[in-house]
This record gives structure tokens, C-alpha cells and sequence, in this order.
């Protein structure tokens, strides 16, 4: 009840106000007015604050941010996870029971600090620096990213992307875009898929086999395929993974 009423009188007074008496009955108690809020816990001014945090929303890298507002760039990143917790919560509560109907798959590169070439022993063994994916379903609908992830390139991430975008979504299963990494297709089956019917053979020895996961009637998924030539595009076409061609092509 104290974050609902902070934020509501934070939307009114803004950051000038310090402590606000609380507005229950019979209690005599004050609270900040910056509880759960982005400015909870700065101990900045806050035009610093609000113009590092703009810098960064303007794609402003983190270096570049401290020169800005003359602070370390270790400040800044402890500035962009607070600002980012609040806007995370929001994400998550408007995010929800979205109707998709076509989403795009990709996985963005990054690093940490450095390349994954350039790593020793010890860095490999902590699995800290790198290389780092953003692993993204972006919906060009309403040019809405629904669901990322971050981390490694592997399946254990494309699994986790399709999973959250699958817990925002209702309706069909949405017709699935992306280029060729190989991790989309089995992340798609792993949560779309609908498990293979075995039959039982009585008096049959050995292990009982794993099911596979089967791909339903109305999933349609195609991959877009690039051919390079001398470091660049000569030819675009498209694959169809799963669906029929008169299906995919009328998407």
C-alpha cells in the first residue's frame, strides 16, 4: 500500500519531495517519497541522475554516460540496474495475455568487458566475460519486444526466450520467423511441441524410448536464408522448417 501511494504522490510532487506522512488513518508514520521508485537508494542529485539515465535510453554507452555527468562508470551501471528493476516490474504487469500472430526470433551480439577469443584460463573458468547474446522475440506488429534473454549462445537460452514469450501470449501459436542457428527449431519443439505417441509392443525387450516432440498442425515456422558473396548479401530466400508452403506463403 506504501509503494502504491508513494508512486501515486511521486507522478504529482516529482523527486523534490523527501519524506510524505502517511495517508491511512490513525497512522502517524512518514516514508519516502522515492520508495519504489528508479531514484530509491541514489544518493545523487537528480538532474544527474535523469540525465545519465536519459543518455543510456538514447543508446549512450556507459563510459560515455560517466564523462557526461563527471561520475565512474561503475556509478553508471549501479544507476542503470536501479532504474531498470522498477522498469522491469512495469514490463512484466503490462506484458501479458498479448494476441500474437507472427513473431521474430534473433539473438543480438555483445561482450563483457572482452571477446571470447581474448579470454584467459581463469576468466573461462568464471564465466563472467565474453561474449554475450540478447536473445529477443520481437513482435513487428506493434514493434514490441515480448520476451529476452540473456547470456550464452546456446540452446539453454533459446529455450528460455520461447518459454517467456509462450507465458506472455494466448491464443494460436504465432507464425515463427528467424534466421538459421540451428537452436531455434529444437527450442520451438521444446515448448510447442506435442509429444510422439509410442506404441506399446508387448514381449518387446529393451529400453522404453523417448518420446519426440512433433511440431502441431497449425505451428508454421520458416527460416530466412542469406547467401553471401565476398562479405556480402547477393541473395535472400526462405525455408519453411515446419507448416505447408501454401500456409507460409500466404503469412
Amino acid at each position: 500500500m506504501v509503494n502504491a501511494a508513494s508512486a501515486l504522490i511521486w507522478s504529482i510532487v516529482g523527486p523534490t519531495a523527501a519524506f510524505l506522512g502517511c495517508c491511512v488513518p490513525g497512522c502517524e508514520g512518514t516514508f519516502s517519497a522515492r520508495q519504489g521508485t528508479a531514484y530509491c537508494g541514489v544518493r545523487a542529485e537528480e538532474p544527474h541522475y535523469t540525465i545519465a539515465m536519459r543518455a543510456l535510453a538514447e543508446g549512450n554507452a556507459l563510459r560515455g554516460t560517466g564523462r557526461i555527468v563527471e561520475i565512474d562508470k561503475d556509478t553508471v551501471c549501479d544507476w542503470l540496474d536501479r532504474a531498470g528493476r522498477p522498469c522491469r516490474a512495469v514490463t512484466t504487469y503490462l506484458v501479458d495475455t498479448l494476441h500474437i500472430t507472427e513473431c521474430q526470433v534473433d539473438a543480438l551480439w555483445s561482450l563483457v568487458r572482452k571477446q571470447e577469443a581474448h579470454l584467459t584460463a581463469a576468466e573461462k573458468v568464471l564465466a563472467l566475460y565474453g561474449d554475450a547474446w540478447v536473445w529477443i522475440a520481437f513482435v513487428p506488429t506493434w514493434r514490441l519486444v515480448a520476451a529476452f534473454v540473456g547470456g550464452k549462445r546456446d540452446q539453454e537460452h533459446a529455450n528460455d526466450l520461447l518459454k517467456r514469450l509462450h507465458a506472455v501470449s494466448c491464443g494460436p501459436i504465432p507464425f515463427f520467423t528467424s534466421d538459421q542457428l540451428p537452436h531455434y527449431a529444437h527450442a520451438l519443439l521444446h515448448v510447442y511441441g506435442i509429444p510422439e505417441v509410442l506404441l506399446h509392443i508387448p514381449g518387446k525387450r529393451g529400453p522404453t524410448p523417448t518420446p519426440k516432440s512433433l511440431p502441431p498442425t497449425d505451428f508454421h515456422y520458416a527460416q530466412v536464408v542469406k547467401r553471401r558473396k565476398g562479405g556480402r548479401v547477393v541473395e535472400v530466400t526462405t525455408q519453411i522448417i515446419f507448416g505447408s508452403e501454401a500456409a507460409v506463403q500466404a503469412r
